[in-house]
């Protein structure tokens, strides 16, 4: 209902047919002139900030660098949607919800259990909206969901786990991995230490992979 899989493919767009070319125009004109975020529905905190926060924030940068006319609707749309989002990060831990409804905020009755990887998969494009509208309320979220997860890892191992209740910080599975639900926790405190050249992100990055080195298959 909001578009999110021609956002999300933007940034292709202007690869494989060119920044400057009128494919890509045209869909960064379709998606200022047509999406909008005050949908009464339900979406994952997660993918819609990887896939659709991300596409939006992607895409603006390669239009404002390479269409003459362009004039930020790409960043407004994500600036609403970021306001939206940050309301899912209103957690006594910090650490997000995993899913909210994009006009009425999270449904009381939504589960306070969520993943790593949703805890802590924000730092770059949240680091990004900061960057780019000068607020940086996104950023600091981000990072303080992802410094909540690793004040709860394991003293012994240094290891955190897979799911976590958000209201309380204590792990309900325990079992540490870099798959499924908790690998993008570990790609955005790299990635993000890059992008931001922070070097509090790399600080966290380095013993966990020391841990996971030591201690996982």
């Amino acid at each position: 209902g909001y578009a999110a899989t021609l956002v999300d493919a933007l940034d292709t767009i202007a690869i494989m047919e060119g920044p400057a070319s009128q494919s890509f125009k045209s869909a960064v004109l379709a998606v200022i002139n047509t999406v909008r975020f005050d949908h009464d529905i339900t979406v994952s905190v997660f993918e819609t900030n990887i896939r659709v926060m991300g596409g939006l924030l992607s895409a603006h940068i390669l239009a404002k660098e390479n269409i003459e006319d362009y004039s930020g609707g790409l960043l407004k749309l994500a600036e609403d949607l970021g306001r939206r989002l940050l309301s899912a990060f209103s957690t006594p831990t910090s650490i997000p919800f995993g899913s909210m409804n994009l006009k009425k905020g999270v449904h009381r009755d939504e589960s306070v259990v969520t993943c790593t990887a949703t805890a802590g998969t924000f730092t770059l494009e949240f680091g990004m909206l900061s960057k780019l509208t000068g607020n940086d309320e996104y950023v600091r979220a981000a990072v303080e969901a992802a410094e909540e997860v690793w004040h709860r890892r394991c003293t012994s191992t240094q290891l955190i786990g897979g799911h976590i209740n958000i209201m309380t910080g204590a792990w309900v599975h325990k079992e540490a991995s870099i798959g499924s639900g908790a690998d993008s926790y570990y790609e955005y405190l790299l990635k993000g230490s890059i992008l931001f050249a922070d070097e509090h992100l790399l600080n966290i990055f380095r013993p966990l992979s020391k841990a996971v080195r030591a201690h996982l298959k």
